[in-house]
């Protein structure tokens, strides 16, 4: 929720007293980065771009210390991790993005001879090769090897330094995301997924890699805090309050500092095990945090750890959890972490709808059939008990088989946290997608229409292809409305405008549901779509 996310973010500054500007601070980490960990790589650069320079007379005069300032520049400003030219040109996205970066540089520069900032972007764009062969050869190793430079600066500066370093909201801080601009409409969302269908129909549709911060349900649970920034706020200047006495000391200031104890409320939101906290689970967020404030390099480091700040962390971590010394704090801790859990299992649901019916081919990081509450590597590369998986899903089949009954379907929500119901619609989709091939690889993606009291609560669409029809009908922003399942009669007057007006089988309960016209157009309540499950998938001719 855009608008929930902007209280948060003030929440940050005031509580946090965190960074406020993302891109800022992203810029910053990069420029500190390519002058300590990677300065040696940026100087065979400059020496090559200085060789370059020397042969020219139009070039000889640029020092070598303008070259550099201008070559940190311009990667302290490049908009994506790297380009893919080759010895045989560059492809104009790759130019778009270079002109971007040298634009931008000129501008911070505040210099009055851009002449630098151009030559070196003649380089990039593999613009005027001489015909000389040793010339020619020098410049396409110049422009290689800037390639090669761009990725670990970014990675190094945004994934293991700025994304622990501005944490208004985790779950935005992710790899490949850009927490200063994490969250669209529905209109956007069906824009996108429109230029994805024409350009990438068979691109993986991944939700959990081995390289992602938080595990896809850690994520899903804090996007709630999003539709509850008041309570979520209220709650952390609660806690810190309870738990003020249990901050030891170091140098004479508490640990944790505020900026890393509002972080650990969240990862202890996101990764709070159904059954409690145990010895294991206090063991792995230590591990986290410990992680966490080493990456953000302020008050600890891999370089140069700070042993006296972690400890005192890990002491803070092991009093909050302690259910004799912090009754009182986990107490309402764990009464506002189950709403948020609520909530965030439904967003789950709709997000692995989502991602098995959008274009593209959906991937499944291993273990993430039942919920997932992993945090960053080591985390997420645990041992995954397959053996147990295939004996639910063999259950499931067994009890549900090709007909569902929609009764036994809901009986899936009265245990909603031992992850069933994530399994069970993961297999019924996938299902689908194999009946039905070409509907989900080369069908048309067309928005659907809601009209009605929550209508503003539901992403749906189509996909069409030949005869056949496949609609998705995935909730949103449900939890700052309901504290119960959003089913049946909750859904109002609200209701979709379907293609057509025939029967559509709704693949996960086996109901058939038909459409009624309203002003001469088939519209199909939502009442009756999400009766007995929280997600809808229907099917028809």
């Amino acid at each position: 929720d855009t608008q929930g996310l902007a209280k948060l973010e003030h929440l940050y500054r005031r509580f946090g007293e965190g960074q406020h500007d993302f891109a800022a601070l992203r810029y910053a980490c990069r420029k500190r980065i390519m002058a300590g960990q990677l300065g040696s790589e940026l100087t065979v650069l400059v020496n090559l771009l200085a060789r370059i320079a020397e042969s020219d007379r139009r070039t000889r005069d640029f020092t070598a210390s303008s070259m550099r300032a201008a070559m940190m520049e311009i990667v302290a400003c490049f908009p994506v991790y790297r380009t893919y030219g080759r010895a045989d040109g560059l492809g104009d996205e790759d130019r778009r993005h270079i002109a971007r970066a040298v634009a931008q540089a000129k501008q911070r520069a505040h210099t009055g001879d851009t002449g630098v900032f151009d030559f070196i972007a003649r380089l990039l764009m593999m613009e005027d090769m001489p015909s000389h062969a040793g010339q020619r050869s020098l410049r396409l190793r110049f422009a290689m090897r800037f390639q090669q430079y761009t990725a670990p600066v970014m990675v190094k500066a945004l994934e293991d330094t700025a994304l622990y370093r501005y944490v208004p909201l985790i779950s935005c801080n992710e790899v490949g995301g850009d927490p200063s601009r994490p969250g669209i409409g529905v209109e956007d969302f069906h824009r996108e997924n429109l230029a994805r269908a024409r350009r990438q129909p068979h691109g993986m549709n991944a939700t959990s890699t081995h390289d992602s911060k938080l595990g896809e349900d850690v994520r899903a649970r804090l996007n709630v805090l999003s539709e509850l920034p008041d309570a979520w706020r209220r709650h952390v200047q609660r806690w810190h309050r309870l738990n003020r006495c249990k901050r030891p000391q170091v140098d004479g200031a508490p640990v944790p500092g505020r900026h890393d104890e509002y972080l650990l409320y969240q990862v202890l939101i996101g990764a709070w095990p159904p059954a409690g906290a145990d010895a294991q689970f206090r063991s792995r967020i230590v591990r986290h945090m410990t992680k966490a404030v080493r990456e953000a390099k302020l008050r600890s480091s891999w370089v140069n750890p700070d042993p006296a700040y972690e400890e005192a962390l890990e002491r803070f971590i092991a009093g909050i959890l302690d259910a004799r010394r912090s009754r009182a704090f986990l107490t309402d801790f764990t009464s506002f972490q189950s709403r948020i859990a609520h909530g965030g299992m439904l967003n789950s649901l709709s997000q692995v709808l989502l991602r098995c019916t959008v274009p593209g081919v959906p991937d499944l990081y291993q273990g993430n059939e039942l919920w997932s509450l992993h945090l960053v590597d080591p985390d997420n590369r645990q041992p995954v008990d397959f053996a147990a998986r295939q004996g639910l899903l063999q259950s499931l089949q067994a009890q549900f088989g090709d007909d569902p009954d929609p009764a036994r379907v809901r009986s899936l929500l009265d245990a909603l946290q031992d992850g069933r119901a994530k399994l069970y619609l993961t297999w019924r989709a996938l299902n689908l997608r194999a009946a039905e091939p070409q509907l989900f690889a080369e069908g048309d993606y067309l928005p659907l229409a809601a009209a009605g009291t929550r209508a503003a609560h539901v992403c749906t669409f189509v996909r069409r292809h030949a005869q056949g029809m496949a609609i998705a009908v995935a909730p949103r922003l449900i939890a700052g409305l309901a504290d119960s399942l959003p089913l049946g009669a909750w859904w109002a007057d609200t209701g979709i405008e379907v293609p057509a007006d025939r029967p559509y089988r709704n693949v996960l309960t086996g109901q058939v549901l038909r459409p009624r016209l309203q002003e001469g157009r088939p519209m199909l309540p939502m009442a009756e779509a999400l009766s007995h499950f929280p997600v809808a998938l229907l099917h028809g001719r």
